[in-house]
């Protein structure tokens, strides 16, 4: 990377780093109050999905937020905001109470990852802006696992956690007020619209759907697995933290395999390992072959949003790029609220396995559903590029945005 973009990237790449661990840190913690704290089974998937929903709106306030006041006033105002709402879990302790918590940390947290990822956007320019998308990437994973981590430092029924959650948050502001901050230029991109994105496209678009569910589960709901098993708050973090590690280890290996071999084929290896491993995890008692399960699954689950987007931008034209990652993001986050509230439902049921069964059975359909695609030749393919799962802004730093960037191709058909 380029010394100057690198210097303009790393004040905001320290903010996210920070938002990133107390974020994760935050999620786990909440997972693992409710699982010990013995909230109705009911309450627990309307809790989790109260995330995902935030998100949504959050996507669409951050941008009006930044346009009357810009980035940096927006940031500040918005982590302030979301560490009175961490704080506040150690004094709200009702189910209903937490509903209306994560809603809203969803919406302060996405609109904080929106407002990071359009100013680095509009800093870096075309010769930095995939080393710069390489370097966020790692960035997130690394701090998310660390958050995971960090539930190890508490005890089984106290709220200090919330407290260093907080304090992180609002330490999330400092890099980037001491930045020497310019607004960065916004640019406009082609909107695609999610009616067309389901005619067009149904099977990646499906995709997308069923990753949230998978990814929205883990995210909601792991940690009350791993709790109900008996694991300690240690074994918890540290769980949690090898699906984030393992998610930063097969994410580009699996990508680049998807350059060079049927992209759909590797979609569905993907779908069949985060099934298969899914289902082993509600078998295992071995703890080092549970946490071993919890890598693989980690790096399969989390490949399967950007390997289905990656396959839906195959032979797309690159102004509309953008707008198409933006409407799948938005059936991802509604696939991350569908997940939790499914699961909810039927805890009480099925018992605490539908956390993992659930996830099996979104990555089982895509399985299923994979004759029914035609297979790309290679030569139609645009180069896979690993993206954000987190805000609607993240995809805008594609560096297949650049007209500098190499394209391949496109298919004639």
């Amino acid at each position: 990377m380029p010394v100057e973009a690198l210097k303009r990237a790393l004040p905001m790449l320290i903010s996210l780093a920070l938002l990133a661990i107390g974020s994760n840190l935050v999620a786990s913690l909440v997972g693992l109050q409710m699982s010990r704290r013995e909230f109705p089974e009911w309450s627990l998937g309307l809790i989790a999905a109260g995330f995902a929903l935030g998100g949504i709106l959050g996507a669409n306030t951050a941008p009006q937020a930044v346009a009357r006041v810009g980035h940096l006033h927006s940031f500040a105002a918005f982590a302030a905001l979301l560490a009175c709402i961490v704080l506040s879990h150690a004094l709200l302790t009702s189910p209903a109470s937490w509903m209306a918590l994560r809603l809203a940390t969803g919406i302060f947290y996405y609109g904080l990852v929106l407002i990071a990822e359009s100013w680095l956007n509009g800093a870096v320019d075309d010769r930095s802006r995939g080393k710069v998308l390489g370097v966020y990437m790692l960035v997130f994973f690394a701090s998310g696992a660390a958050g995971q981590l960090l539930l190890g430092l508490g005890t089984d029924r106290d709220f200090e956690l919330f407290v260093i959650g907080g304090m992180l948050l609002a330490l999330s502001v400092v890099p980037i007020s001491l930045m020497g901050h310019a607004e960065a230029e916004q640019e406009h991109y082609e909107p695609v619209p999610l009616s067309s994105l389901i005619v067009e496209k149904p099977l990646p678009t499906f995709g997308a759907f069923a990753a949230g569910i998978v990814i929205g589960t883990f995210y909601a709901l792991g940690a009350v697995y791993a709790d109900r098993q008996g694991l300690t708050t240690t074994e918890v973090s540290l769980f949690m933290s090898l699906v984030i590690l393992g998610a930063l280890v097969f994410q580009w290996p699996l990508g680049w395999l998807s350059d060079w071999a049927p992209r759909l084929h590797v979609t569905a290896a993907a779908a069949l390992a985060t099934c298969l491993c899914g289902l082993a995890i509600t078998l295992i008692e071995d703890r080092t072959w549970l946490f071993s399960l919890a890598f693989v699954f980690g790096g399969a689950a989390f490949s399967l949003y950007p390997l289905n987007l990656a396959h839906a931008c195959d032979r797309v034209p690159r102004g509309q790029m953008v707008g198409l990652s933006r409407s799948f993001l938005t059936i991802l986050a509604a696939g991350a609220a569908a997940g939790p509230l499914f699961a909810g439902v039927l805890l009480t049921v099925v018992g605490t396995a539908i956390i993992f069964y659930l996830p099996a059975a979104a990555a089982a359909m895509l399985v299923l559903t994979a004759p029914f695609q035609p297979v790309l030749p290679l030569f139609a393919k645009r180069l896979f590029v690993s993206v954000p799962l987190h805000s609607l802004s993240g995809s805008s730093l594609d560096p297949r945005q650049s007209a500098r960037h190499r394209r391949l191709p496109k298919s004639s058909r």
